[in-house]
């Protein structure tokens, strides 16, 4: 088949599952909505260090866990897991450092009390 042929017929076709995928409602971001399925989430990623309590916005969960803490965050339609390497007070929330050294420092956004809560927590655990 003609290359003038086959890059339409590719090109097309990848941008019509796309579309397809996202009027169907499958690009959505996902949304943490409660500690159940906060605690699904982080058991995909580590199924052999469950949590001991998890704190969450829809966005984004801190995970207490026997050994530390972790933070269980959305990238698109999925979750995304790591093991916090450090707290730290930020404008408008907190920053998280991890120990991946592949996956930057995130800023999270969160309320004065939640800041507060989870920074209380981590200090707790690490003070």
């Amino acid at each position: 088949m003609p290359l003038t042929i086959l890059l339409p017929i590719v090109v097309l076709g990848i941008a019509g599952i796309a579309i397809l995928l996202h009027l169907t409602g499958h690009s959505a971001p996902v949304i943490l909505r409660d500690a159940a399925q906060v605690r699904r989430e982080w058991a995909r990623h580590f199924p052999a260090d469950p949590p001991d309590a998890v704190w969450w916005t829809p966005e984004v969960a801190l995970v207490r866990l026997s050994d530390g803490f972790g933070l269980l965050g959305r990238m698109g339609a999925d979750t995304v897991a790591h093991r916090l390497a450090r707290l730290e007070p930020a404008p408008g929330g907190l920053r998280a450092g991890f120990a991946d050294f592949a996956f930057p420092d995130r800023h999270l956004t969160l309320s004065d009390s939640q800041r507060d809560e989870w920074l209380a927590q981590w200090r707790n655990r690490h003070a």
